[in-house]
């Protein structure tokens, strides 16, 4: 069993070179999983303690004035060094501090392994809120009372890789062996340790885990069936003498909640239509939360709920349904339904392992997943701390995608997230939605969401604005240059290439002419963009003149159709040249995915990379669809507008193209489509009127709605036919 010393070190600055110094080190001694020693000394410093360290710390200039040099002081410690693996909470720090003083000294410096607890920590504690060490202890229920004390510091350090190493021993073989290969690209040297896990595990599968496709992964879990109740009638909920106040002691009656859940009982009833402005303190969620399942129950059908975030999404889900659980007195099923990308592709995760690793926070993404899929029952990747942060682009290739999902005949459906969450979605009495999903479905002919006939509309003065973005387009350079890069045939990196290759051993019915020719062409389609870009750029800059965006970006309204000058004139016929190399590369890249369907032995390396290529292309479709949509056409319906960063990348443009009024979308597809929704927020009313909100969102067209504003002047309700 290896020997591992754990220290931490207090300092007068994070610069030794610069000459700061350690003034408090704290260490612990571990053998077998077990402390078997601990030490901690102050230290003297070469220069008194700045005063924020000494109020960060509490460690004074008296503290330390007696002690001991750093040679001195931690001779004891330094012995228990010999052939240990040194452990540390952000162990370069610790180390370079270590390995100064021990240099100043005339030691010899620590060139030993190492192991970083909080590099072990972002990936075996994946969904942790955060990696600092007071948050890891607070996480992890571990005793932490005295933060900034190098001896405290150093145990509980200590208690967090037992924690770690503990997690460790229990991973299925298959997890360990994807973790051995990131852990090449990490800081710390974690090989031994999983060798060493490994040869303890019987290669057998853990209880409640199953391998597929080499990923180990947590037993899917299907959600409770619960028998309609023969009768659903209750007391007025809010009422002052209603169910909840019997039931919660806590409960506070609101003339605003009760009339809230009384009006949305009563439209769900007529099948009519409500907006709902309800101010800070009515108790909104409940207000339309209670009444929705009680409905659902009574008539055996399904209600959405839509807001306008994740983040929303999730305060519902995790806070005031639970609570409605507790409290009423039927069983009943709730569902959070995402976009597909926020899921993760296990085959795309699986394909992933099969490329290069491009960066240390590929490794540590590509870790975290691994031990998250054996915690996690619904592949949503927000559950993540994420490695790289939301943005990065590992999360991009393994997440969800619609061309490269897999069909009801392959290996990978039975275990495909996305499917699973709509599979329960259709078996809810509720199902949480946001507005960007609400609207994709709309978009998409009503083919994601289960058939619904009554919705709730929460935040819902964001609903013209989603709505908008929905029917509207986007247009970037660093799309293009993404999508392209995907591809690239020239950087032995791209889809294109690794295709290439396959097409080359097993059937070469192209000619090197042939592939040529392609890299020519995404060669040249990389530099039109870049240049069009840059020169729409410069349109913006001369243009904007002195109007900017609410976060200072250089914005231009144009009109596509009334841009006569030598710049536009020299913009379309870029986009135009982009446009004729675009349709010839599809057209030949169709007769490539062609030959490699019909000639190739099919796996599921050879099918992910395939349907990855497709994906791209329609991808690549779309957005050149786009590009002439806010460059070459114009409606009269639209509006069109350029942003850009006056300090940004040379082709950093942002254009957009919005619908000028989205009411008639609104009041065909949605709120005529519906039995009954009920739109709600604090606010909804502009000088004390409904009207801007009934006109903007296409309710004009309705027979019958109601509009209630409380508390935030006094009640009024209105009924109009």
């Amino acid at each position: 069993m290896p020997k591992y010393v754990v220290i931490d070190t207090e300092t007068t600055g994070n610069a030794p070179q610069d000459g700061d110094n350690i003034i408090q080190i704290g260490a612990v001694l571990m053998e077998d999983d077990a402390i078997i020693d601990t030490f901690s000394a102050y230290i003297r410093p070469a220069h008194s303690i700045p005063p924020f360290i000494m109020e960060l710390t509490g460690i004074t200039n008296e503290d330390v004035e007696k002690a001991d040099s750093f040679a001195g002081a931690a001779k004891p410690m330094l012995a228990w060094l010999e052939d240990a693996v040194l452990v540390a909470h952000n162990v370069p720090f610790d180390l370079s501090v270590l390995n100064a003083e021990l240099s100043n000294a005339g030691l010899p410096v620590f060139e030993g392994a190492t192991l970083d607890t909080v590099e072990c920590a972002r990936f075996m504690f994946p969904t942790a809120p955060g990696y600092q060490l007071t948050q890891l202890a607070d996480w992890l229920n571990i005793s932490h009372d005295r933060p900034h004390q190098a001896d405290s510091d150093a145990i509980v350090t200590a208690e967090i890789w037992l924690a770690i190493k503990r997690k460790i021993e229990t991973m299925p073989v298959p997890a360990l062996q994807k973790l051995m290969t990131a852990s090449k690209y990490m800081q710390s040297h974690l090989e031994p340790v999983f060798m060493q896990a490994k040869n303890n595990l019987r290669l057998k599968e853990s209880e409640g885990i199953r391998v597929v496709h080499n990923i180990a992964l947590k037993s899917p879990q299907e959600a409770p069936v619960y028998e309609t109740p023969p009768g659903v009638s209750l007391p007025p909920l809010f009422s002052r003498a209603g169910y909840f106040s019997e039931k919660w002691s806590a409960f506070e009656f609101r003339e605003g909640q009760q009339e809230m859940a009384d009006t949305i009982t009563s439209c769900f009833t007529e099948r009519s239509h409500a907006l709902i402005e309800a101010g800070p303190g009515t108790g909104k969620s409940l207000a339309y939360l209670a009444p929705a399942v009680l409905h659902s129950l009574a008539k055996q059908e399904q209600i959405v709920i839509s807001t306008y975030t994740n983040a929303l999404q999730e305060q519902l889900y995790d806070r005031d349904i639970p609570f409605l659980k507790t409290m009423l007195p039927y069983s009943f099923n709730v569902s959070i339904l995402k976009g597909r990308q926020h899921y993760l592709c296990l085959r795309r995760f699986s394909m992933q392992w099969q490329e290069p690793v491009a960066t240390h926070d590929e490794a540590l993404a590509l870790a975290q997943v691994t031990v998250w899929l054996l915690e996690t029952q619904t592949g949503d990747l927000n559950e993540l701390n994420r490695a790289g942060g939301d943005n990065h682009a590992i999360w991009q290739k393994i997440s969800s995608r619609r061309a490269t999902a897999p069909g009801p005949g392959s290996s990978w459906f039975p275990y495909c997230f996305y499917e699973r969450a709509k599979k329960q979605a259709a078996e809810s009495q509720i199902v949480i939605v946001n507005h960007a999903l609400l609207f994709s479905d709309v978009k998409r002919k009503n083919s994601i969401l289960p058939s619904y006939e009554r919705l709730i509309i929460d935040e819902a003065h964001q609903i013209e604005e989603a709505a908008s973005k929905h029917l509207g387009a986007d247009v970037d350079y660093y799309s293009f240059q993404y999508l392209l890069n995907k591809i690239d045939a020239g950087t032995g990196k791209g889809s294109f290439f690794k295709l290439q290759l396959i097409e080359e051993e097993t059937v070469h019915a192209l000619t090197d002419t042939w592939y040529q020719r392609r890299r020519d062409h995404i060669a040249l389609l990389k530099y039109e963009c870049s240049e069009l870009f840059r020169l729409l750029r410069q349109i913006c800059m001369k243009n904007s003149h002195s109007e900017r965006t609410d976060v200072g970006r250089m914005l231009y309204r144009y009109e596509p159709g009334g841009q006569n000058g030598p710049a536009w004139k020299a913009a379309r016929e870029a986009v135009n040249r982009l446009n004729m190399i675009f349709r010839e590369e599809k057209k030949e890249w169709g007769v490539f995915q062609q030959i490699l369907q019909k000639n190739t032995i099919p796996s599921d390396y050879n099918e992910a990379l395939l349907t990855d290529f497709q994906q791209t292309t329609d991808d690549l479709s779309e957005s050149f669809h786009e590009l002439a949509q806010v460059t070459l056409e114009q409606t009269d319906d639209h509006v069109y507008w350029m942003e850009a960063d006056h300090k940004g990348a040379a082709n950093g443009v942002s254009i957009y193209k919005r619908p000028l009024d989205v009411s008639n979308d609104l009041a065909d597809k949605l709120f005529g489509a519906k039995s009954s929704v009920i739109m709600t927020s604090a606010t909804l009313m502009v000088e004390q009127s409904f009207s801007y909100a009934v006109s903007k969102w296409g309710w004009t067209i309705l027979r019958r709605r109601r509009c209630i504003s409380h508390p935030r002047i006094p009640m009024k309700t209105a009924l109009l036919f």
